[in-house]
């Protein structure tokens, strides 16, 4: 092989050799800028957690509502959901009828309402 012949090919495999490192380069910093959006991602939702565990101890501490009533409350109005559960539906899941849902939330809306009036 002559001189030159070995010159273009060493010359070929450097400049693959660069684009591969340039590459790598490029999807380390895509990596590092995912992690640091993942990272945000899960800060964001340890904070959410903490709110929303802050308002359930809110109705189950301050207002007096038992667990049941929470998870009738929860499943009801939950945000994950689009819209609001029917009685229908959440009756189902809690074995009983939609009236009966109908009247526990009532119930607990007047214990927040009674909460609120009593301390205001």
């Amino acid at each position: 092989m002559s001189k030159q012949k070995r010159h273009r090919v060493a010359e070929k495999y450097y400049n693959e050799i660069f684009v591969i490192r340039k590459e790598r380069s490029y999807y380390h910093k895509e990596i590092f800028e995912l992690r640091s959006k993942l990272e945000m991602c899960e800060k964001i939702e340890r904070n959410l957690i903490k709110k929303y565990k802050t308002k359930i101890n809110f109705l189950t501490d301050y207002v007096g509502c038992s667990k049941r009533e929470m998870a009738v409350m929860k499943m009801r109005y939950d945000i994950s959901q689009k819209g609001i559960t029917s009685y229908e539906r959440v009756g189902q899941y809690f074995c009983v009828t939609r009236e009966r849902i109908r009247q526990l939330e009532l119930k607990i809306m007047d214990k927040i309402n009674g909460y609120f009036i009593n301390n205001l």
